[in-house]
């Protein structure tokens, strides 16, 4: 089971507790349910699509007259570990973080 699938269990395991069964043994622990509301946290910010960061990286004497090129690539606005060359990815290969490569206005 992942950690998704059990934080979604036990807030549900904790709703029906209050709403149906009032048994005392099976109710999670507050650090449980605190826990598993933070993974579901994590899971809609991951799902939240952010736009790329773009970087600029100095190639140095990169050609014949020596001269400093910059060159310009995204890179997760989550992990930031994994630049990307294109806009066609959805999602970060590298932390699954959704991706908005819509121009600022809208487009």
């Amino acid at each position: 089971m992942n950690k998704y699938k059990k934080a979604f269990n036990t807030i549900g395991d904790t709703i029906t507790y209050y709403t149906v069964c009032k048994d005392l043994a099976s109710l999670p622990s507050d650090n449980e349910i605190f826990d598993s509301m933070e993974t579901l946290m994590e899971l809609v910010d991951k799902e939240t699509p952010k736009k790329p960061e773009i970087k600029e990286l100095i190639r140095k004497n990169n050609y014949r007259d020596e001269r400093n090129i910059p060159r310009y690539d995204w890179w997760c606005p989550n992990c930031h570990l994994e630049h990307m060359s294109g806009n066609d990815l959805k999602y970060c290969p590298t932390c699954g973080q959704a991706l908005d490569w819509r121009d600022e206005d809208g487009c």
